[in-house]
């Protein structure tokens, strides 16, 4: 195996164990993103003030980390009830890509954030700074916002800006765009993409330059029951779709 993957939690860690993970998380981080400082990087993946943080790391074979997914889990006030935020942030190497190799931890804390707070609205936020992330999520989320051809519900639009103020985000000269600072090294702008993206990519033009694009999914069991049947019948379809390659190479698409 040229990989291994771990999963920790920065509360349970010394103070100490959690500045070597900065160190670590860090100097991968900075292979992928360019942009954001250490201190900056720290605050918001490994000493982030969620109730609840775990990080999953993904390393290689001499133990350098290589990718990581950082999953937290917020409790704020929004549109006058005592709401759950989901926020994630995540990375891999270009070599180490193409594995979904954190979509089990996902879908494991969702679950049980979830099971968790079942009397409380519970939200998926996120700001994508690149259009395969928007994709992914609109292909398989039963329902997200913003998206194309259908104008935000106006309880979706005060939520959404009951987030941005809570989480302080700092805006652009775009609706619904803001300044993020994580600039992913090596990207350009693609030629031929499917309409999801160039709809994000219509709506976010700056994503080259570290914009995000805000965008906010209400989470349930229905919610997921749904989503992982949407996946189910995706990796079904490319099943059937291609011929299996028995001797394909580890970390080939």
């Amino acid at each position: 195996m040229d990989h291994r993957t771990e999963i920790v939690e920065p509360a349970r860690m010394s103070a100490a164990a959690r500045r070597a993970l900065i160190d670590d998380l860090y100097a991968c981080h900075d292979r992928i993103f360019a942009g954001v400082s250490r201190a900056q990087f720290a605050a918001y993946v490994v000493d982030s003030p969620a109730r609840r943080t775990r990080i999953m790391v993904l390393r290689d074979r001499e133990g350098r980390a290589r990718g990581y997914a950082a999953f937290h889990v917020f409790e704020q006030m929004h549109l006058g009830r005592r709401s759950v935020v989901i926020r994630m942030e995540s990375g891999v190497e270009p070599a180490f890509r193409g594995r979904k190799l954190f979509s089990r931890f996902v879908l494991a804390n969702v679950l049980w954030t979830v099971l968790r707070s079942p009397t409380r609205p519970i939200w998926f936020f996120a700001c994508f700074v690149h259009p395969s992330a928007y994709v992914s999520c609109i292909r398989h989320a039963p329902e997200l916002w913003p998206r194309p051809g259908e104008e935000a519900p106006a309880s979706m639009t005060g939520l959404m800006q009951s987030v941005v103020e809570a989480f302080h985000m700092t805006p652009t000269d775009r609706p619904g765009v803001f300044q993020v600072g994580w600039i992913t090294r090596g990207a350009h702008a693609p030629g031929r993409v499917c309409p999801e993206a160039a709809w994000y990519m219509d709506r976010n033009p700056g994503y080259l330059d570290g914009h995000g694009l805000l965008t906010v999914m209400p989470v349930s069991l229905n919610h997921l029951a749904a989503a992982a049947l949407s996946v189910a019948r995706s990796r079904l379809a490319r099943l059937f779709a291609y011929p299996a390659i028995s001797n394909a190479p580890v970390g080939s698409t």
